[in-house]
């Protein structure tokens, strides 16, 4: 992917255990991260499950790595492997839904920006993942 969130993160790429759950169920996503140095804050990362209007309907935030390994620690050059499991809401509607990830301090909820590769800032400073989950 090469997404960089500030000075501090490059997301490489991602895995999903499934292209399919029912409500209650829990999606299980691992981002891969490159450490592109130290941070000077503790950022969060969220995971959000968005339906077809943008509601979220499952949702994951931790420091990276369940909490274990904030980016106040980071090595540069060293690559984190990064698990959530994002529980898909019991009144999630059938139809195919979507994963946005991102970054944000937690202290004031402000979001890191997110540049890709060519140097474009995404909207709203966040990724939207390209694959569908389709909730039955």
């Amino acid at each position: 992917l090469s997404i960089r969130g500030g000075e501090t993160a490059e997301l490489l790429g991602y895995d999903l255990d499934r292209s399919a759950s029912k409500p209650g169920e829990a999606l299980q996503l691992t981002l891969y991260w490159r450490a592109l140095g130290p941070s000077d804050i503790s950022y969060t990362v969220f995971t959000h499950l968005l339906d077809a209007g943008g509601a979220v309907r499952g949702q994951s935030d931790s420091v990276p790595v369940r909490g274990e390994r904030p980016m106040t620690d980071w090595v540069q050059g060293e690559i984190i492997v990064d698990p959530y499991s994002i529980t898909v809401s019991p009144d999630a509607a059938p139809g195919p839904h979507r994963i946005e990830v991102g970054i944000y301090d937690p202290a004031n909820g402000r979001r890191l920006p997110l540049i890709t590769a060519d140097g474009a800032s995404l909207p709203d400073h966040r990724l939207l993942l390209e694959e569908a989950i389709l909730i039955e």
